[in-house]
């Protein structure tokens, strides 16, 4: 089982980038994680590249999703929305069908609650049919603060094992 993970930070030493972490440690046994780490080197999202001569950055984007049973991103909110360079990743995946019916898992590591990017994020991946329900939607606010709290790991190991369970088939 393999979870292909985005961080929606840029910053060196970025909490959410560290939630990702914390994520791997704590996931059951036998999953990969792929963590996207080239976010701030793909190119400007732009229709006339998304073709044949599709960029290079843009190739190896879309085969580790293509490699993936699921996709967890977790992001902060700026300016009551999610980054930029976010939306950019997003973009380069909308005319491909990379996301559809895959489990989605969001955390907002963010100062406050992360509502604007919540409802942002949740609507660009029903857009695109990624598999988004509820109960993959965890918001951490003061994501700096807890990082190392016994009782957000807890919260996060059950997280990524409810991802975990979504990707296996209803019997």
């Amino acid at each position: 089982m393999v979870i292909f993970a985005i961080s929606g930070s840029l910053r060196q030493g970025s909490s959410n980038t560290s939630i990702l972490h914390t994520l791997k440690s704590v996931a059951p046994a036998g999953v990969e994680f792929i963590l996207y780490e080239n976010v701030a080197s793909l190119p400007h999202f732009n229709p006339d590249l998304d073709n044949e001569n599709l960029p290079q950055e843009v190739k190896e984007l879309r085969g580790m999703l293509n490699r993936s049973n699921a996709i967890l991103i977790s992001t902060p909110e700026y300016a009551h929305g999610i980054p930029g360079s976010l939306k950019n990743v997003l973009d380069w995946l909308v005319s491909t069908v990379l996301l559809e019916n895959k489990p989605t898992g969001i955390i907002l590591g963010s100062a406050s609650e992360g509502n604007y990017a919540r409802e942002s994020l949740i609507e660009i991946l029903k857009t695109m049919n990624a598999k988004v329900s509820s109960d993959l939607v965890m918001t951490l606010p003061g994501a700096r603060t807890k990082n190392d709290d016994p009782n957000t790991w807890q919260e996060l190991k059950s997280f990524i094992e409810g991802l975990v369970l979504a990707t296996q088939p209803l019997s």
